[in-house]
């Protein structure tokens, strides 16, 4: 038995079965078959889109699949200041008692209300990150984002001042402090931030706004290139899929696709996702508008095409499976194992 100031050692085949076993928190069929599974615990994940492409709602659905199989308690550093019920209050699944918003200090009336929040610094804010990260093993971590940070220099000098580097040097110093322990502890830690024009001439035309060091720290990175809008029914546009080029990944290959189907009011579709992807693998049958679902009228598998449920249109067959949600998972299981096996 090895003490406690004592280095603690492993086998080789140990860290093999421990990785093996990692727990894995899925979000949808699209984004789990782009991530060869999903994400493991114990994972930097590191993702960058334009604004209003989804971002936020991404990662809070993924912290809602990890408290649903994991009890995971979550901490949301919202250095945006833009966090609010409405975007929470969309995400399906996510218990809010166990979520915990890390603002910085308040200012308070004279009655004691809070009026609002003082400006932290980058040093301050990866501080408050990094103690979450040693005092909360397990934990999901949402930072949102890298890219509204700013340094104690910059904070006390006026507009128009330019910190060139300073806050990639506070990003690499954060990875040396706590970035070993990400693993260890099984924290997943989202780094949300923009993306900015590459100016190199070099390689994609859009790369992350972050720094060299937190791209080597992530183990997952999610580039989102562009939003595809949902066709129009009755005349809205009822949500959109954002598509993320997978540029790392902790289970499967890098440079995959990823659409991520984001219902406005809702947060991520899977029951929309699961359909998409039955069809596609003709577990649901299309001719024309009409589509037989694999399920008879009393919701029991059946693959005599007289006897399985006929609806038209797609939205109707989405309402069918969002109502029959034990059929919904009987058709999400058969095409996770014909994918991931």
């Amino acid at each position: 038995m090895a003490k406690e100031d004592e280095p603690y050692r492993i086998s080789a085949t140990q860290l093999f079965e421990d990785n093996k076993n990692r727990e894995i928190v899925t979000l949808c069929l699209s984004a789990d078959i782009a991530l060869g599974g999903g994400i493991p615990r114990g994972c930097t994940v590191l993702i960058a889109g334009k604004p209003k492409s989804g971002k936020t709602t991404l990662c809070l659905q993924f912290a809602a699949n990890a408290q649903k199989k994991y009890k995971c308690k979550v901490f949301i550093f919202p250095i945006e200041g833009r966090m609010s019920s409405l975007v929470l209050n969309q995400i399906q699944g996510l218990d809010k008692d166990n979520v915990e918003i890390v603002n910085p200090p308040a200012i308070f009336d004279k009655d004691g209300k809070v009026l609002g929040f003082k400006k932290l610094p980058s040093e301050k804010w990866f501080e408050l990150i990094g103690n979450c990260i040693q005092e909360h093993p397990g934990c999901v971590i949402i930072v949102d984002s890298l890219a509204n940070m700013s340094s104690e220099k910059e904070q006390s000098e006026d507009m128009g001042f330019q910190d060139r580097g300073g806050r990639n040097k506070l990003e690499a110093e954060f990875c040396r402090k706590y970035g070993n322990l990400i693993i260890p502890n099984r924290c997943i830690v989202f780094l949300i931030t923009q993306i900015q024009a590459n100016t190199s001439g070099f390689g994609a035309p859009m790369i992350a706004k972050v720094g060299n060091q937190m791209k080597h720290q992530a183990d997952v990175m999610l580039i989102c290139k562009n939003t595809e809008k949902w066709p129009e029914q009755n005349g809205r546009i009822l949500g959109h899929d954002a598509v993320y080029i997978v540029e790392a990944s902790a289970l499967g290959p890098p440079l995959l696709e990823m659409k991520a189907p984001l219902r406005y009011g809702y947060g991520i579709d899977n029951v929309q996702d699961t359909m998409n992807h039955a069809i596609t693998w003709q577990q649901i049958l299309k001719a024309g508008a009409w589509y037989r679902i694999p399920f008879d009228k009393d919701g029991i598998q059946t693959t005599i095409e007289e006897n399985m449920v006929k609806l038209q249109g797609e939205a109707n067959v989405r309402d069918w499976l969002f109502n029959h949600p034990e059929q919904t998972n009987i058709l999400e299981k058969t095409i996770r194992e014909k994918i991931l096996g």
